[in-house]
């Protein structure tokens, strides 16, 4: 992903992919995946799931054995690849974009996209503080809007 937008895909995903891009053309069984990564067997497996499915990671088949390595037709850093930021971070970054000067309650913005207020409280969090949004004062109120730096201005190209 272009700038520092891989910082909105998932922790347990970056581990997975790092792992994979140390060892390129290295098979690798869902096990020894998730020891390697760090990332438990479960989490491994969903997302792997998701990762095949996006075209990130392949699925080699040796008999009745799947064995996954990075894929060599799709890189991470390809701009097209926003299937790996989580669709609520999606949902509340699109509704930012779309009013860029607008300040928005969290119950606002949470109404906005489409995603829970307890959800939003947390992604905002985390957008406010990787510098993808800013939050204001208002009385006793917070309010959001979307930052203008060059984090933003990569993920509107995108998006």
């Amino acid at each position: 992903m272009p700038g520092g937008l891989d910082v909105l895909i998932e922790p347990k995903v970056r581990a997975i992919l790092k792992t994979l891009q140390k060892s390129p053309g290295k098979l690798f069984h869902l096990n020894s995946l998730a020891l390697s990564s760090g990332v438990p067997v479960t989490s491994t497996s969903r997302l792997v799931k998701i990762l095949v499915k996006g075209g990130f990671v392949e699925d080699v088949k040796i008999g009745k054995w799947s064995v996954y390595q990075l894929s060599k037709e799709k890189t991470v850093h390809n701009k097209s690849n926003l299937s790996l930021i989580e669709p609520k971070i999606k949902a509340i970054l699109k509704t930012l974009q779309k009013s860029p000067g607008k300040l928005f309650h969290l119950n606002s913005l949470a109404q906005s996209s489409g995603v829970s207020v307890s959800s939003t409280a947390r992604i905002i969090g985390k957008l406010v503080k990787i510098g993808f949004a800013e939050e204001m004062k208002v009385g006793n109120w917070s309010v959001y809007k979307l930052a203008r730096n060059k984090q933003t201005e990569d993920l509107r190209k995108i998006l």
